[in-house]
C-alpha cells in the first residue's frame, strides 16, 4: 500500500463515519419531534398528532391572488406583530439591563 491509498482509505473511513453521525443526528432529532407532537397530544386538543410519518406528509401551498385590502391588511397586521416582538425584546433587554445594575450594586 502506497501513503496515497492509505490516505484514501483513511478519508473514505471519515467520511462514512460522518454520514453515519448525520443520520443518528437526524433520527434524533425526527424522534424529538414525534415526541413533542405526543406531548403536545396529551396536553392540549388542538395539537393533533400526525396520521402518516413526517417524511411522507404533503405540504400544498397554494397560490391565491389578494386583493389590495388584503395584501395591506397582511401587511399592518405584520408590522403590529413585529412592534410587539420589539416592545417584548426592549422589555426583556431592560428587566436584564435592571438586574445587572441591582446585582452590581449588592455585591
Amino acid at each position: 500500500m502506497t501513503p496515497k491509498s492509505i490516505k484514501l482509505y483513511i478519508e473514505g473511513y471519515w467520511k462514512r463515519r460522518k454520514n453515519e453521525w448525520e443520520k443518528a443526528e437526524y433520527q434524533s432529532w425526527l424522534t424529538g419531534l414525534y415526541n413533542i407532537s405526543s406531548i403536545g397530544c396529551s396536553i392540549s386538543h388542538k395539537v393533533k398528532y400526525p396520521k402518516n410519518p413526517m417524511e411522507q406528509q404533503k405540504v400544498y401551498v397554494e397560490d391565491i391572488e389578494l386583493t389590495e385590502e388584503q395584501k395591506e391588511a397582511a401587511r399592518q397586521d405584520f408590522l403590529a406583530r413585529l412592534q410587539r416582538m420589539e416592545k417584548r425584546f426592549n422589555k426583556a433587554k431592560e428587566r436584564k439591563n435592571g438586574f445587572e445594575i441591582v446585582k452590581d450594586q449588592g455585591g
